[in-house]
């Protein structure tokens, strides 16, 4: 089935590198060589670098970048692909994390800074990272460490933005403060694990999926209490589905973002977010 302009970029936001989507375009590094910064822009029907000067059709590029993340996968071995089954090899998920800790500590992350995540906050939080490689340590409630979460760093060449270890739970919830969920008669989902980082900045609960839109609604059943689901621009429909299952308990936040912005952290930065959640749960 022939895909359509939105679809296409979606797909292409999965695959280029530091890709931000707005409603019409992606900005991105350009793949066509070493971009530090966005210079590319993808459009539904042409993309073009406003630093090389390389252009064409939209259709051909999703084309090439396809073919290329099946060479990555084809030729390269499993535990160079998923970072997590190298490190796993040589250390436990938990001494992962805390080595990962020290490192980030040293070296804060400029890509979540850029994204409003202030050095304080990726410490406080116990982020990491590893081989560039950001990593999101999941816990339960009892502050154990479950599972974890990679994310391609700045200069990371990986064609997977997020990676989790071979055979974890794909409905296991990154919740960045366990105790604000559990003082709070509500929290919010996010689709978006640094989402749901930029609303707990903001003094509310929440929590985040970790593999994408879809989530088991079983992974919420222990949780009974109001559950706020922001989606990111598009992702409404899976909102609503996932609302519906969980009963009572479900309610989609309606917000029409304005230009240039797709999602709770693009609110975050332009400093729109907070009064958002504010109108909701109000």
């Amino acid at each position: 089935m022939k895909m359509n302009g939105q679809d296409t970029l979606e797909k292409l936001s999965e695959l280029l590198n530091n890709a931000r989507r707005y409603e019409n375009y992606i900005a991105s590094s350009c793949p066509f060589h070493d971009d530090s910064r966005p210079s590319f822009f993808v459009y539904e029907d042409t993309y073009k670098c406003s630093s090389c000067g390389k252009w064409g059709k939209t259709s051909t590029l999703l084309r090439q970048l396809e073919k290329k993340t099946m060479r990555v996968v084809q030729d390269q071995p499993s535990y160079d692909y998923n970072p997590w089954s190298k490190w796993l090899k040589k250390m436990s998920l938990p001494e992962i994390v805390k080595v990962s800790q020290h490192i980030l500590s040293d070296r804060p992350s400029m890509y979540l800074r850029n994204r409003g995540i202030s050095t304080r906050h990726q410490i406080k939080l116990g982020l990491g990272m590893l081989e560039d490689w950001l990593i999101f340590p999941i816990k339960n409630q009892f502050m154990q460490v479950i599972g974890g979460v990679a994310r391609a760093g700045e200069s990371n060449t990986s064609s997977l933005k997020y990676v989790i270890p071979n055979g974890q739970d794909p409905n296991l919830l990154y919740v960045p403060s366990w105790s604000a969920v559990k003082n709070k008669s509500y929290f919010y989902l996010t689709f978006g694990i640094i989402d749901s980082i930029s609303i707990l900045i903001c003094g509310d609960a929440a929590m985040s999926t970790t593999t994408g839109k879809r989530l088991n609604p079983d992974a919420l059943q222990s949780l009974r209490k109001k559950i706020y689901i922001f989606p990111d621009h598009g992702e409404e429909k899976e909102a609503y589905n996932l609302a519906n299952s969980l009963g009572w308990r479900g309610k989609v936040i309606k917000y029409a973002y304005p230009d240039k912005a797709k999602d709770p952290n693009d609110l975050f930065q332009i400093g729109i977010l907070k009064n958002v959640l504010q109108a909701t749960t109000h």
